[in-house]
């Protein structure tokens, strides 16, 4: 199967005491997709990435139920655009909104949107404006900055406030 090597894969360990066990490949339903770019995993341990038949392109959900992952559904309109790439999630632990990078085309700047979760689903995806090129959005532990790739060498940075000013009413 995919986990046999050969190719990226998901991998797992689980803490045992004050060690980790040893590492074990996620299943198939997960690991069978070409390629898995920033996987996020939220509180309740649903994992979300980027993925699509071809490598990469939209957004996807495997969910942890009963100590078992589910396989991989595409998280549904607007966050992933039939025309534009979605890539490199960021959840929130609660999973009341996902960061991630969005492009027209694969030549464009990766930018970063928002959406969150509501009643009705997910909102539609809004832009944070003073960040000129994102890529691979990290939230710190402490939820105060996001830090992104800019360009291959260069990290940027900023506060959190965009989560709350941008929230739907």
């Amino acid at each position: 199967g995919a986990a046999d090597g050969g190719k990226e894969n998901i991998w797992v360990a689980q803490r045992e005491g004050d060690a980790w066990g040893a590492p074990r490949p996620l299943p198939d339903a997960i690991n069978s997709l070409p390629l898995h770019w920033t996987v996020s995993v939220a509180a309740n341990g649903n994992l979300y990435f980027t993925s699509g038949p071809d490598g990469i392109g939209d957004l996807y959900l495997a969910r942890f139920v009963d100590g078992a992952y589910s396989a991989p559904e595409l998280l549904p309109a607007p966050l992933n655009d039939p025309v534009k790439l979605e890539i490199t999630p960021n959840i929130a632990p609660d999973e009341t909104y996902i960061l991630f990078s969005r492009v027209d085309t694969a030549e464009d700047t990766p930018r970063l949107y928002i959406s969150y979760a509501t009643a009705a689903g997910w909102s539609e995806p809004a832009l944070v404006e003073n960040v000129p090129a994102c890529v691979s959005p990290v939230v710190t532990p402490d939820r105060g900055y996001v830090i992104c790739t800019a360009n291959p060498s260069q990290l940027q940075w900023r506060d959190t406030s965009f989560i709350e000013e941008l929230r739907p009413g």
